[in-house]
């Protein structure tokens, strides 16, 4: 069950082209999420806004959970105004996330949109377990963040030419994987079906990105279109094996 909790900053950064790095001390969430889940937290003082904001992690180790963002509306603005010391509330974690095979030794990511997080997430978990990682993402994407991503991560950057169709770069890629997570928009993550080798089951975990808005499956507002009808990106995603999304 989603622990929630008054979790307090233990770090925060403003990183380039806007985006926002925080770092919250919440051991009851940290000890219970994987990469590709999410939380939901307060960005408010009081009522307005009302509704928590759904954020994928970003990091996930010890006591303590990360989240990237871009502060583009008065809560995330908020959100991003906090300070060492300074209370959030924090339920988690919800959703669906990655899962490592327990054969894989070559790991590729693909940015195919926002967010990043997610995948970022799943690299420090491949890491950990001594495998091999690559991230496939637009230049424009990943400038500016060198800083939150691995170092042993090797990044395949598209170039700023090639950014409206990458799914060439991205192809090329393919064949070096044993196992593929993707983020973006589900029309975007279809593209990944047509790429080289056909999709087989576990072989493409995609990160769907969703308007997330109450996590419980409540709402239906993240409704997802999948080969057996239409899911709930909160409850039964937001990751979906590819072969599901095609």
């Amino acid at each position: 069950m989603p622990a929630d909790t008054a979790a307090t900053v233990v770090a925060q950064a403003a990183l380039a082209a806007g985006h926002a790095l925080l770092t919250l001390s919440a051991p009851a969430v940290a000890r219970l999420a994987t990469a590709g889940q999410f939380a939901m937290l307060r960005c408010s003082d009081g009522w307005d806004p009302y509704l928590r904001r759904p954020l994928p992690f970003l990091r996930l180790g010890g006591e303590t959970v990360s989240f990237l963002f871009s502060p583009g509306d008065p809560g995330l603005a908020w959100l991003a105004r906090r300070r060492l010391g300074d209370a959030v509330s924090l339920a988690g974690p919800f959703g669906r996330g990655f899962a490592l095979h327990p054969a894989t030794r070559r790991l590729l990511l693909v940015a195919a949109g926002e967010p990043l997080a997610p995948l970022l997430a799943f690299a420090g978990q491949a890491l950990d377990a001594h495998i091999s990682v690559s991230l496939a993402a637009r230049a424009t994407q990943v400038a500016g963040l060198a800083s939150i991503i691995p170092e042993a991560v090797e990044v395949a950057s598209i170039p700023a030419e090639a950014e409206g169709e990458p799914w060439g770069t991205i192809a090329a890629l393919l064949p070096w994987a044993d196992q593929v997570a993707a983020a973006g928009p589900a029309d975007a993550l279809r593209h990944l079906a047509h790429l080289g080798r056909a999709p087989r089951p576990g072989l493409v975990q995609c990160y769907a990105d969703a308007p997330i808005a109450c996590g419980l499956g409540w709402c239906g507002s993240c409704l997802t279109e999948l080969r057996r009808g239409s899911r709930r990106a909160c409850t039964s995603g937001p990751v979906f094996d590819l072969t599901e999304l095609v």
